[in-house]
């Protein structure tokens, strides 16, 4: 599955959410699993380093 460039300007824009599947395919396409990213994420959440789309 491809993800088009109009729907990464816009995710990266932060004017349209990512739903798990795509996010799935997005860790994919940086080279890491869905499970990395969410582990590292949450990670970042417990030392109160947010993200600025949170």
């Amino acid at each position: 599955m491809q993800i088009g460039q109009d729907v990464v300007s816009r995710c990266e824009a932060g004017r349209r959410r990512v739903d798990v599947f795509e996010l799935a395919i997005w860790a994919h396409a940086c080279g890491t699993t869905l499970e990395a990213f969410v582990k590292k994420l949450d990670e970042r959440i417990q030392r109160h380093q947010l993200p600025s789309l949170l």
